[in-house]
């Protein structure tokens, strides 16, 4: 037997870690690559290499106290898995990678089951399509929660699917358990619980179960919820007199959702729209005879919070939809090779800081200013995005074709990220979408085949 006839027959007999070994084959590969050519496992901050292990303090965890509230501004869970590794002298953002990257694999194999339960070549060619995932190599490599998210939220649609079969308490309280651990690892999943709550409750009574049997299986999925959320709650309700997850709203709200709604509305540039806010945030301070050092991290969030929702409802709501419709066009198209390491290195210019008439002359402007390769790269992964895009969008037809209301569950998912994320795009801001997109796409795909393959066959018989 060949070596291709073996390999063959091992992908055969064992699809799912014939994924899983691929998928971590390609993710080492890549940070083996980072390592050694110059690029960077920690993007945007250091806040998990920082204040991670305060994290696991202030939970009683390990000695000490925590040296500020600083660590608040996150939610633990993906903290408390970098404090474990700093602790057994594994810290190094090489080794969370290589975590991360494993975990991404995994994400693989979820998403092979998922395309499984509708047919196996589906499953197959999905979870090797996520394996090659752009976007989820690059972010598996940094040493973000995105990872660990996503892994989650795959599992998450698996017991989804699996429940929508067949609504058993077992898949609603695994759906619940996932979720609450996903609150708790990037606070952005917080607001499906109500959704997801009564849409339990829906599914078993489309499936004929008694009101009872319903209210149990949404009552069994709340419960699952809390096992991951409660503490968290619990944590900062006595610590900090707060039952919030984190202190992450108010800074998003306020300087990251406001500055691009005012530069549709008025032009005003991003950063100066930035220290306006500031600004009334600290005449607010001034006001009250406080100094922020003297206020919780959590009294900080509030006040910011107040003054994003005024300036947002004082705005023009066409400027707000222009803004969030920027913001969905950028999540869905911008290049993910854009976000890598290697890639920014190139670019000598902010996105977000270039003020121009349009949005296209700003994309137009950040191309050509960062140089030729840039560009380049720039416009393959363009036409990346947009061949996905367009086999996502004849997948999510063929998918409505085959269950309608899978594909009404599918777009209620994207819609919720897209709309939540409002007008901050980046690739980043996708990945929660990536499992739903990479399935979309690989049956986007399989139907072009199928399709080819018939048109073919009639040609032979004339």
């Amino acid at each position: 037997m060949t070596p291709a006839m073996r390999i063959k027959a091992f992908v055969s007999g064992h699809p799912l870690w014939s994924i899983f070994i691929f998928a971590s084959l390609i993710r080492v590969l890549n940070i083996w690559h980072v390592a050694v050519f110059g690029g960077k496992f920690v993007i945007e901050d250091s806040f998990f290499l920082t204040f991670s292990i305060e994290w696991a303090q202030s939970f009683g965890f390990m000695a000490g106290e925590p040296g500020s509230n600083s660590f608040v501004e996150r939610v633990p869970i993906y903290p408390l898995v970098v404090a474990l590794f700093q602790a057994i002298g594994l810290g190094a953002p090489i080794f969370l990678a290589l975590f991360n990257g494993m975990l991404d694999a995994l994400t693989c194999v979820i998403i092979g089951l998922l395309g499984c339960m509708m047919e196996r070549r589906l499953g197959l060619v999905a979870g090797g399509m996520a394996a090659m995932w752009p976007n989820l190599i690059i972010h598996s490599g940094l040493v973000l929660s995105d990872a660990l998210f996503v892994l989650l939220f795959s599992a998450i649609l698996y017991c989804a699917a699996k429940f929508l079969r067949e609504p058993t308490a077992s898949w609603s309280l695994a759906s619940g358990g996932l979720l609450g651990f996903a609150i708790v690892t990037r606070t952005v999943a917080q607001f499906l619980v109500p959704p997801i709550t009564i849409a339990i409750g829906a599914i078993a009574l489309y499936h004929r179960r008694s009101k009872l049997n319903a209210m149990g299986l949404s009552l069994m999925f709340v419960v699952g919820t809390m096992i991951a959320t409660v503490p968290v709650l619990t944590h900062n309700w006595v610590k900090f007199d707060n039952f919030s997850f984190s202190v992450q709203s108010g800074t998003h709200m306020a300087y990251w959702v406001v500055p691009p709604i005012k530069a549709v509305e008025n032009g005003t540039p991003l950063a100066e729209t930035v220290s306006k806010m500031r600004g009334r945030f600290v005449d607010g301070l001034e006001r009250d005879g406080v100094r922020e050092t003297e206020i919780s991290p959590f009294e900080v969030d509030r006040r910011l919070k107040e003054i994003a929702i005024a300036e947002i409802l004082v705005s023009s709501p066409l400027a707000i939809a222009k803004a969030w419709a920027k913001g969905i066009t950028v999540n869905l198209m911008s290049p993910a090779i854009l976000i890598d390491t290697r890639v920014r290195a190139l670019a000598t210019q902010s996105f977000y800081s270039l003020e121009t008439p349009h949005f296209v002359a700003k994309v137009w402007r950040y191309v050509v200013g960062n140089g030729p390769v840039y560009g380049i790269l720039f416009v393959i992964g363009a036409f990346g995005s947009i061949v996905t895009l367009g086999l996502s969008l004849y997948g999510a037809l063929l998918l409505w074709r085959r269950n309608c209301w899978v594909a009404v569950f599918t777009g209620l998912a994207v819609v919720y990220f897209l709309l939540l994320n409002g007008p901050v795009g980046s690739p980043k801001y996708r990945l929660p979408l990536e499992p739903i997109i990479v399935l979309l796409t690989s049956l986007g795909i399989l139907g072009l085949w199928d399709w080819w393959q018939t048109r073919y066959s009639k040609k032979q018989e004339a």
